[in-house]
């Protein structure tokens, strides 16, 4: 992972489609319904849930830094896991 995220060019506090939108540009693919189930303190402002961007990220480092690594090749590619006759 190359990208490091800018604190200072990030709002402070996001909503979840939009902490799903920075997950995604820099660790990897999430969406804002997978982020209700985050253990992530949140709080409702104007009926809107928001969250810190810090610990949204944080938490995604954590994900990604936890994920196993693993080869990617034809025999352990999802897209071939039809059964062969």
């Amino acid at each position: 992972m190359d990208r490091v995220p800018d604190f200072n060019k990030l709002p402070a506090y996001v909503g979840r489609i939009g902490g799903a939108e920075i997950v995604t540009q820099y660790y990897f693919p999430v969406s804002y319904r997978s982020l209700e189930r985050w253990p992530i303190k949140t709080r409702r402002v104007n009926g809107r849930v928001v969250m810190s961007t810090r610990e949204l990220l944080a938490e995604a480092r954590r994900r990604f830094d936890a994920a196993p690594v693993i080869m990617a090749n034809a025999a352990t590619s999802s897209e071939n896991d039809e059964v062969m006759e």
